[in-house]
């Protein structure tokens, strides 16, 4: 991945953040849904799975 600035707004990460995780494993049944891997699971409070809404409403609070 790029790298990217160390002030970043809100728009641009979550641009950055979502394009990597489409490079992450899908569910087959459900594409919204990531398949985690350890580096993720530490991310997102240790879910085997995640979908991108519920990705966004974590990340969230981190842009007031």
């Amino acid at each position: 991945m790029k790298d990217l600035e160390t002030n970043v707004d809100s728009p641009k990460l979550g641009f950055a953040l979502f394009s990597s995780l489409h490079l992450h494993e899908k569910d087959p049944q459900d594409k919204k849904v990531i398949i985690c891997d350890e580096k993720l699971k530490k991310i997102f409070e240790g879910k085997d799975r995640d979908g991108f809404l519920e990705i966004a409403k974590l990340i969230g609070p981190h842009f007031l």
